[in-house]
């Protein structure tokens, strides 16, 4: 694999990344306060 490749294999992989991570915070807070309880306390907003 060349360098271009894998610069955008890493650049897809970091965008599903970001992509699955601000789903699951709005999951969370549509969910309420509630739910973020039973995050760690580093996670909670």
């Amino acid at each position: 694999m060349t360098r271009g490749g894998q610069i955008a294999t890493c650049d897809a992989a970091r965008r599903l990344a970001v992509e699955t991570l601000i789903a699951e915070r709005s999951a969370v807070d549509a969910a309420g306060p509630v739910a973020r309880t039973f995050w760690p306390p580093w996670l909670r907003r």
